[in-house]
């Protein structure tokens, strides 16, 4: 569990709440596929729903007595911390990153600055950029082939951690192979096609969750800067732990319809894709 003086305050609601204020712009239909195009048009901000919390009682963490617990936000700012903390995290996490991104036509995105792990106890917001070095734990973490790191367009930051770090990372699934595979009438109902690859995460969040996972315009802000802001954390933790949330909720869904996920057979499809990545991130 996290040490004295390295937990940030629980009370971030209102924090989210003005890191989201925004609601997140479609890419118009000359970037995408026709069939995802008019699926994203047909289930985007069709209803008005309640923004999504790590904080929300009903995602928390319920204690042997019963009661229910949000998760500890850690901002990790050095090695050891990051070493201490990963260990707590045994099977399945929530995983993401961020980077400075350039606004510059053709110009490549900045080295990894944060990475963002995360179960339903616990998430913590490694800030890489200010590390001395790359986490020998993180390490451990992203190469295992026991614990599943699970996210949406997780292939492009796998690829980025191996440009970056020469990290050779495991067990990497897509949250949009297992919505396919948990509920494949839902996604087909939906139009979404079952090889759709450019499914946005927030439009899972809605489907499945009935949230809404709120970007604004906290995405594109500088993410090299010491110390984070408060917004920042709270944004990142929110990320994170959504994909853990969706993660449990899909497998709910599989059980119900007893249906086997294969995570060796999706976590070698994004291998294979990784492994032949165009490294111009």
């Amino acid at each position: 569990m996290p040490k004295p003086g390295l937990e940030k305050t629980q009370s971030l609601s209102s924090v989210i709440s003005a890191a989201c204020s925004r609601p997140a712009h479609l890419s118009s239909g000359n970037s995408l596929r026709r069939s995802a195009s008019t699926s994203i048009a047909k289930n985007w901000k069709t209803e008005e729903l309640p923004s999504y919390s790590y904080q929300d009682l009903e995602y928390a963490y319920v204690t042997k007595q019963g009661k229910r617990i949000s998760p500890a936000v850690v901002y990790v700012t050095n090695e050891e911390e990051a070493n201490e903390l990963l260990g707590a995290f045994k099977t399945a996490v929530g995983f993401d990153m961020e980077w400075v991104i350039s606004m510059m036509s053709g110009s490549r995105g900045k080295k990894t600055a944060v990475v963002q792990v995360a179960d339903d106890k616990m998430i913590l917001v490694i800030h890489l950029h200010k590390m001395q070095a790359f986490s020998s734990k993180l390490k451990e973490l992203v190469e295992s082939t026991s614990i599943i790191k699970l996210g949406v367009n997780i292939v492009q930051d796998f690829a980025k951690l191996v440009k970056d770090f020469g990290v050779a990372p495991q067990m990497g699934v897509e949250l949009r192979d297992i919505a396919n595979t948990a509920d494949g009438p839902t996604m087909a109902a939906r139009g979404i096609p079952e090889h759709e690859k450019r499914v946005k995460f927030s439009l899972l969040v809605r489907i499945f969750l009935h949230k809404e996972l709120d970007k604004g315009p906290v995405k594109t802000g500088n993410w090299e800067k010491y110390p984070l802001s408060d917004i920042q954390i709270a944004y990142a933790a929110n990320d994170a732990h959504c994909g853990f949330t969706l993660y449990k909720r899909l497998m709910s869904i599989a059980a119900s319809r007893k249906v086997a996920v294969d995570f060796e057979e999706l976590a070698g499809r994004v291998r294979a894709v990784v492994e032949n990545y165009p490294y111009t991130l």
